[in-house]
């Protein structure tokens, strides 16, 4: 009895060594203003951008990505006996195969999907253990804060859930305030905002991050307010 509990102790220390064993580890990273794709060995691809930390880790019964900080867009090939879960501050996402966005800024994570479906957990700091917060699927968005709470599950309005991988930033209805903070994310010039109510403003649109000053430009066209540039500071006041 006792060689036959020994047997099996051994059994399963070996089958956990072997489900643990770490098969693939690298870290991607990039600068502001820079954009990159990497391909994985599993023919999964991670499209980074602007400021960026992400790392990678396979293992025999599951895949791990840690999103530090930026956003990732994720082509994950589809592996049923091989989950793949992205972690971003205290929340996880879990996918066999499908195509999606992960956004890790502040205080907040956001979760797009474009095609499949991904599970949304969220991390208990009390017992470590991940509590499902919703099931999205083509096209839905979810957003949360590092305590889990959801702030807000939408339907997404673009065509594409990642723009910014073809040059563009698209809003509805965004605040000035958010809208500039997203530019200057990729190494425009810094934007001062004279005051709250001008900050509140709210602009839709799709732009291109290149042109950053056709932006600025346009801006008192289509809201009261006036822009003065000087030397490398831009300010945004009402008129």
């Amino acid at each position: 009895c006792v060689a036959a509990v020994a047997c099996f102790c051994i059994g399963l220390f070996q089958w956990h060594a072997w489900t643990h064993r770490l098969e693939f580890a690298q870290t991607f990273q990039t600068p502001i203003g820079s954009m990159q794709e990497f391909a994985l060995s599993d023919g999964t691809t991670l499209f980074l951008d602007t400021d960026t930390h992400v790392s990678v880790s396979y293992y025999a019964h599951e895949r791990k990505v840690m999103l530090y900080k930026g956003q990732v867009l994720l082509h994950v090939k589809k592996q049923s006996q091989r989950p793949l879960f992205v972690d971003a501050k205290n929340v996880r996402i879990e996918v066999t195969g499908t195509r999606f966005e992960v956004r890790s800024l502040g205080e907040d994570v956001r979760v797009s999907v474009e095609e499949g479906s991904v599970d949304v957990s969220y991390k208990r700091l009390e017992d470590e253990t991940y509590l499902k917060l919703a099931s999205l699927k083509a096209y839905e968005q979810l957003s949360l804060d590092e305590r889990g709470f959801v702030k807000e599950h939408t339907l997404l309005h673009n065509p594409s859930i990642a723009p910014w991988k073809m040059g563009r930033l698209v809003f509805h209805k965004t605040p000035l305030s958010d809208i500039v903070k997203e530019f200057e994310r990729y190494g425009v010039a810094p934007v001062e905002i004279k005051s709250e109510y001008v900050g509140q403003m709210r602009l839709s649109g799709s732009f291109e991050i290149a042109r950053f000053s056709s932006f600025i430009e346009l801006l008192p066209k289509v809201l009261p307010v006036k822009t003065i540039q000087l030397h490398h500071k831009i300010t945004i006041d009402k008129k």
